[in-house]
């Protein structure tokens, strides 16, 4: 009895996966306007151990073990702003001649951090590069650091906050694309 006993109370713990939704803007087809495209996104190596990570002080960190990304990080950014910029017209203002080709640029994502402060707010920092999507030399890069609060403060609630952090980050470039013409 006592073994059947011990045998029980080491079930496996279920994991939870989570992946971030899809974006509110409407997706539409990108024909005869300037499009971005997002190419590449680079994570800091502690970001990728499939797990949310949850900064618990300065220099402290916990990556869950039962709450899970449900794909790679990298990819579910990716796929988020592609759907993200999928569709809006951007002008941009390198090499624009009126009523020419539509031009198409690649946008790089380097994140440093994206991460929970405890249970109150996500928090990503890094840099992003936009090149001609003929080019790999970029025509303009900014840094970025970005903090939303979570709200439930659940693990559902931190990956809608990833969402609206990731609205966040593409509204900044689009705006700072928009201050450049």
């Amino acid at each position: 009895m006592a073994l059947m006993l011990a045998a029980c109370s080491h079930s496996p713990v279920a994991s939870v996966s989570y992946v971030l939704p899809n974006p509110s803007s409407p997706l539409g087809a990108v024909n005869e306007v300037d499009s971005l495209v997002v190419q590449d996104v680079h994570l800091a190596d502690y970001l990728n151990q499939g797990g949310f990570v949850i900064k618990n002080g300065e220099v402290e960190i916990t990556v869950t073990q039962q709450h899970r990304w449900g794909e790679s990080l990298d990819k579910g950014i990716k796929r988020y702003l592609n759907r993200k910029f999928a569709g809006k017209a951007f002008v941009f203002p390198i090499d624009s001649k009126e009523d020419g080709p539509a031009l198409h640029c690649n946008i790089n994502l380097t994140f440093d951090a994206f991460e929970a402060n405890t249970f109150d707010t996500v928090a990503a920092s890094g840099f992003w590069e936009i090149s001609k999507s003929d080019s790999a030399i970029p025509w303009m890069s900014a840094p970025f650091e970005i903090q939303t609060p979570i709200h439930p403060q659940t693990y559902s609630g931190i990956v809608m906050a990833f969402a609206s952090l990731l609205d966040q980050l593409a509204l900044d470039v689009e705006e700072q694309l928009d201050s450049m013409n």
